[in-house]
């Protein structure tokens, strides 16, 4: 029986992307006939919304966003330069990788993947969130308790998502909340979260634009975008919706609610969930006490640091992990080696979330 279903669901598969091979067969060209009509000395108008528009449709689709990022940028290019595609997409990448915001955010989510893998290695998060549980007895209770942690890790959005869905997966599993529902909580409490507090990575950024562009005085951008918190309505609307959604007040419905009612069946992941494996076995067991001390040291460490070199995660990030790997070396928990290799691995699991932020640049 379990044959027969794997053979049907193999077939369903070949025939899936089968069909999906002739849709984008048929989709190139129509941007290629496109392309051709075009007058060059014309703009083009609305039809330049087309790429953008692909590229929602094969997300909705394809739920892939890398690959429908990709769709939208080689539909541009056909657009702007017909047949001549390899030498624009070699000079756009090299002009996206060339950005300096591209390389901070490159080397700031990577060496964060890096951090919090030597933090699960080595055994810290596992005693984290056994000391979480010992403390939480309610689903409601577990949703409250990961948007307080949301709220307190506020210095930027990429370390919210990374550090609070690290520490706490575990112990929402455990009261059998849905994935997706844990990253709609953590999601829609970073962004917002970074965007009320002044004393962030968010803050800092718009605070240069807001002077570079004239509308605030050098010197003056903090205290402009301070007094505009107040009118930033979608950032204390998100705030509101999620906490009336984790202490129940606002329900499930949609999709979510589907993801909710597998999850009560004791399957919290998705069905298609793939957990990645990291290269390395070496989660340890310690003691609750020295546990928690080596979580907390790095992370208080992270901010305390981000904080000290003005609101400047990278520079927080490389002290953090310099600190982390001597202090884990002396207490014998991992070897030089076994870190390295941490970072590495930490840093190979953040390439595919990289490589989509990398493809949206190459879309603008």
């Amino acid at each position: 029986m379990e044959q027969a279903i794997s053979t049907l669901k193999d077939y369903r598969n070949k025939k899936f992307s089968f069909t999906a091979l002739i849709v984008v067969g048929i989709i190139c060209i129509a941007f290629f006939v496109l392309a051709y009509l075009h007058d060059p000395k014309e703009n083009w108008g609305v039809l330049s919304l087309l790429p953008t528009l692909l590229v929602l449709a094969v997300a909705i689709y394809s739920k892939k966003p890398f690959e429908s990022l990709l769709a939208g940028v080689f539909a541009g290019l056909i657009m702007a330069h017909k047949t001549d595609l390899i030498g624009p997409f070699s000079d756009s990448i090299s002009e996206v990788m060339a950005n300096g915001t591209i390389v901070w955010i490159i080397l700031v989510c990577g060496l964060l993947g890096g951090l919090i893998e030597l933090l699960e290695l080595s055994g810290c998060i596992g005693s984290f969130s056994k000391w979480l549980h010992g403390r939480i007895n309610t689903k409601k209770q577990a949703l409250v308790t990961t948007f307080l942690i949301g709220v307190v890790v506020f210095i930027d959005d990429y370390l919210n998502c990374l550090a609070v869905s690290t520490s706490v997966k575990k112990m929402t599993d455990i009261y059998n909340v849905s994935r997706e529902k844990l990253a709609y909580i953590i999601d829609s409490t970073a962004a917002p979260m970074c965007v009320l507090v002044p004393i962030s990575t968010w803050a800092v950024f718009f605070s240069g634009l807001l002077e570079e562009n004239g509308l605030a005085k050098a010197g003056e951008g903090l205290s402009v975008y301070i007094s505009a918190i107040p009118y930033m309505f979608y950032a204390w609307f998100a705030m509101l919706t999620v906490f009336l959604v984790c202490i129940g007040v606002i329900g499930d419905f949609g999709p979510m609610k589907k993801a909710e009612k597998r999850a009560k069946a004791g399957q919290p992941v998705p069905d298609d969930f793939v957990d990645q494996q990291l290269g390395l076995d070496t989660k340890k067991e310690l003691s609750k006490g020295l546990g928690l001390l080596n979580f907390f040291i790095p992370m208080i460490l992270l901010i305390g640091a981000t904080v000290f070199y003005d609101i400047d995660l990278l520079r927080g990030v490389i002290l953090t992990l310099i600190v982390t790997v001597a202090l884990y070396h002396v207490q014998g928990l991992m070897t030089f080696d076994e870190q390295i290799q941490g970072i590495f691995a930490g840093f190979k699991v953040m390439f595919y979330p990289l490589s989509t932020v990398v493809a949206g640049f190459l879309l603008k």
